[in-house]
């Protein structure tokens, strides 16, 4: 079967990295699309796809007008005679609805909705439309239940599968020289660290980490906070955290390519995230055997059990947030139990593997749909 999976993205983040787990283990011959991908992010692609034998495609799109990009696809579509175009996010379900009308229905269409940011007036006009057009796609496959009930209220036909996120174990599994790691990233010894892996967004709350930070600073608990990621919000960010005084506590990495490899500096991960779908970053650290707090959001409860497999706080609530962090900085065994259960967690149920057998059975079924 040939799969194409399309994506329009600036960065290698949650819904690239799902991307990247179905092209290096589904059954499927696996094609990658990127639109209008920047070469820092094709390199980075390559790296992760080498190994796996999928094929990687770029469609350049500079225009908000998409009839190029659409061509563009529609040929890559028949040259490589695919039969099912896997789309992820709203620019990228556009240019494959229209680039599959040329097919008469012989080529099928499914959309991974991961979330939608309404954060703007063109952001709320998109997801409008990508609602609109979604209707209209063979199969859409909902990453969390909330996404799953807005879609079926929203009208998309059929029954909306919920397919969970999934991760590659064995490489989070591997935790190298923790301590030279630590070293690396300027991390004192026997310095307590809290770390979070996010683009710097307004939904992930980066806002409300620093508060809490400096309220623990205020109660005498001396934490180094490191944030992965990057967006438009950091120099916000980067304005208040000088403001508080704060900045021999904060690191801003940016964006990295070793991001995986960094949950194993961390004591805790934190996402306070207001809205999410269900973040591979959470999946990733508790996989790396990292006590979690997350903020009671999108399909995070069903993945997180307070006080069993890490900590769940309502989202916005700073002492709600620098409490849970505070607790396990103070225990250093409840961290541990919480962070071998969240493995246990993730081993059990968050696989890449588990995740691709469930998309192999969708793109068979919708084959075989006449």
């Amino acid at each position: 079967m040939n799969v194409l999976q399309i994506i329009s993205s600036s960065a290698l983040l949650g819904a690239e990295r799902v991307v990247c787990e179905l092209a290096a283990n589904s059954h499927s011959k696996m094609h990658v699309c990127l639109i209008n991908a920047k070469a820092s992010l094709l390199e980075e692609f390559d790296h992760v796809l080498a190994a796996n034998g999928a094929c990687l495609h770029n469609i350049p799109c500079k225009s908000k007008f998409l009839i190029a990009a659409v061509l563009r696809l529609r040929d890559l579509i028949r040259d490589n005679e695919i039969q099912v175009v896997h789309s992820h996010g709203y620019k990228a379900d556009a240019i494959a609805y229209l680039a599959t009308l040329f097919f008469n229905c012989e080529v099928k269409l499914i959309a991974s909705c991961h979330n939608w940011m309404t954060n703007t007036i063109s952001e709320k006009c998109y997801k409008s439309i990508d609602l609109f057009l979604l209707r209209r796609f063979d199969s859409v496959v909902a990453i969390s239940r909330d996404i799953r009930d807005e879609l079926v209220a929203s009208g998309v036909k059929g029954r909306v599968p919920v397919v969970d996120n999934g991760i590659d174990l064995k490489e989070l599994k591997k935790p190298g020289d923790k301590s030279k790691l630590r070293a690396l990233l300027g991390i004192s010894p026997g310095e307590l660290v809290v770390g979070c892996v996010a683009s710097l967004t307004p939904e992930k709350c980066h806002s409300d980490l620093i508060d809490a930070l400096f309220l623990l600073r205020s109660q005498k608990i001396y934490l180094k906070l490191i944030l992965v990621g990057d967006g438009p919000c950091r120099n916000e960010l980067e304005h208040k955290v000088a403001v508080l005084g704060l900045g021999g506590s904060i690191s801003f990495l940016g964006h990295r390519q070793d991001a995986r490899l960094l949950y194993h500096a961390f004591d805790v991960f934190a996402l306070v995230s207001s809205k999410e779908g269900l973040p591979m970053a959470l999946l990733e650290a508790m996989a790396a055997c990292v006590s979690v707090v997350a903020t009671s959001v999108g399909a995070i409860p069903t993945v997180v059990r307070s006080g069993i497999n890490g900590v769940l706080v309502s989202p916005g609530s700073i002492h709600a947030i620098s409490s849970a962090i505070g607790t396990l900085a103070a225990d250093a065994g409840l961290r541990s139990r919480l962070a071998s259960a969240g493995l246990e967690t993730v081993t059990n149920g968050y696989s890449s593997d588990a995740m691709c057998e469930s998309y192999d059975r969708i793109y068979t079924l919708v084959l075989n749909q006449r």
